[in-house]
């Protein structure tokens, strides 16, 4: 890891919010203490429409979520948080974890997915690699969103096969 990215996922961890998203009492307790531990402050809701509700009045660093709750599942919690905030990280957890279940995830627009089994092994370097990834997209982002400036020139002569990869970058 080379000093910048150091520097940026010590800043992007230092102090983070994780909002910690189960309806199983001590297993949101556990989590908790586990990612506080780390160095992270913390947040809990007991369901999903909790978490929507925390979400929206302190908008925290990152979700970790379960999938399975009453009311608003994981699944929808993702969602609703993507729609609003697409830069937002999110990480889902289940008890209940296959391949279909990580795509899913991924499809609505978790940053990652970790089955509750081996989450006491992989839950604090999993939020915090998330972190940092996120925090090096929005600081993209806002670099962008600052741009003033740009001009780039392709010569594709005659070769179609390069068309479908030039409108992707230009999207």
């Amino acid at each position: 890891m080379s000093l910048a990215t150091a520097a940026t996922a010590a800043t992007a961890t230092s102090g983070a919010t994780v909002l910690v998203v189960d309806d199983q009492e001590p297993s949101r307790t556990l989590l908790g203490e586990e990612l506080a531990g780390a160095g992270f402050r913390i947040a809990q809701a007991s369901d999903g429409d909790e978490g929507w509700q925390q979400f929206c009045a302190a908008t925290p660093d990152i979700v970790v979520t379960d999938l399975q709750m009453p009311g608003m599942s994981g699944l929808e919690l993702v969602s609703a948080v993507r729609e609003q905030y697409p830069l937002m990280p999110i990480v889902l957890m289940t008890a209940q974890g296959s391949e279909e279940i990580a795509v899913a995830a991924l499809q609505q627009g978790a940053a990652n997915y970790v089955p509750k089994r081996i989450l006491a092994e992989e839950l604090v370097d999993t939020v915090a690699r998330v972190l940092t990834a996120s925090s090096i997209d929005r600081s993209h982002s806002r670099l962008l969103h600052r741009m003033k400036r740009s001009e780039t020139e392709f010569d594709v002569e005659s070769d179609l096969t390069l068309i479908p990869s030039l409108v992707h970058y230009l999207q």
